[in-house]
């Protein structure tokens, strides 16, 4: 697969506490194939989430990832790392 557009773009993000932060992909692969996605959160399988974007409100900080798989060999592999800032408190 080969990655045409990652939601956000950056691999640092800086999220609010308790507020929902989308993360997605767009894939395209050279042969056709269906693509198949599996997310994790800090290496967790998140076994409900299995489409293109997830959706989550953090309280602490995560790595998000998600591979992209063809189903023959391909692979592609994105991942966002979460700091959770509480600008209220100032940390």
């Amino acid at each position: 697969p080969v990655l045409v557009r990652r939601v956000p773009q950056r691999a640092l993000v800086e999220a609010s506490p308790r507020q929902l932060y989308s993360f997605g992909v767009e894939a395209q692969d050279p042969n056709g194939d269906a693509l198949q996605y599996r997310w994790t959160i800090d290496g967790e399988l998140q076994p409900d989430e299995r489409g293109p974007t997830m959706k989550r409100r953090l309280d602490e900080g995560a790595v998000i990832a998600v591979t992209v798989d063809d189903g023959r060999g391909g692979e592609l592999v994105e991942r966002w790392q979460v700091e959770v800032v509480d600008r209220a408190t100032g940390g």
